[in-house]
């Protein structure tokens, strides 16, 4: 059942997103070009593979364009720093990370000695009050230099979680897991995650109709295919 799965992702992935995409998608490939140096350093800095960075967000980046005039208000960050994510939780930046995201990677960090010596900067805050961590935290959220080291973070624990599924795989199977447990969570384990990665909810969300709507993974590998070498 799970070849079955595999081979019709692959087959989806005939597709040719620039041309669905158009001018979004070229926004996206301008952004990648124009912060190369950043996403090859941050990868450099963490011993990960940039191209399979870049591809893993990629969707994102498209869904930043489609959505820039639906970006977070003072409003809604007002309310995560005085009540947190069990009242309001949003997508910030060009990753779309949310606070609850985040929240969740400091907690696998502070779980976890190794993690905590790679990531030390990621649990640091200046202040200890629940209010000013949050708005520290949404203030990273806004910058990119964070974002990547957020994105970093996940891939290795993504990486771990799926290892055994992971071993013997090529590039673009990582790329295709990791990106389906970025869009998805980490709560699914392999199976689950390469079944609900079929389902074609980009970029409109899983409350809308599938017409004119695709799977992130399949974008993901498909930017990695065509231009991991941006």
């Amino acid at each position: 059942m799970l070849c079955l799965i595999l081979y019709c992702c692959l087959a989806l992935d005939s597709v040719n997103y620039t041309a669905v995409f158009g001018a979004d998608y070229q926004k996206a490939l301008q952004f990648v070009s124009k912060h190369k140096n950043l996403f090859d350093s941050k990868a450099l800095h963490y011993h990960l593979p940039a191209a399979e960075l870049k591809a893993i967000v990629f969707p994102e980046l498209i869904r930043y364009s489609t959505f820039k005039d639906y970006l977070e208000t003072k409003a809604l960050e007002y309310t995560y720093t005085n009540q947190g994510v069990a009242v309001v939780d949003f997508s910030i930046g060009h990753f779309q990370m949310k606070p609850s995201f985040v929240e969740r990677l400091e907690s696998v960090v502070r779980q976890d000695s190794q993690w905590q010596l790679i990531f030390a900067p990621l649990i640091q805050y200046s202040d200890t009050s629940i209010q000013n961590i949050r708005t520290e935290r949404i203030r990273r959220l806004k910058e990119l230099n964070w974002q990547l080291d957020y994105l970093c973070c996940f891939y290795k624990i993504a990486h771990k979680k799926y290892a055994k599924e992971l071993l013997n795989a090529s590039p673009s199977d990582r790329v295709r897991c990791i990106a389906a447990a970025y869009n998805i969570g980490l709560k699914n384990s392999y199976r689950q995650l390469m079944q609900q990665s079929t389902v074609a909810c980009f970029p409109y969300g899983a409350n809308y109709p599938s017409n004119n709507q695709y799977c992130y993974t399949n974008i993901s590998c498909y930017f990695y295919r065509t231009k991991s070498g941006l």
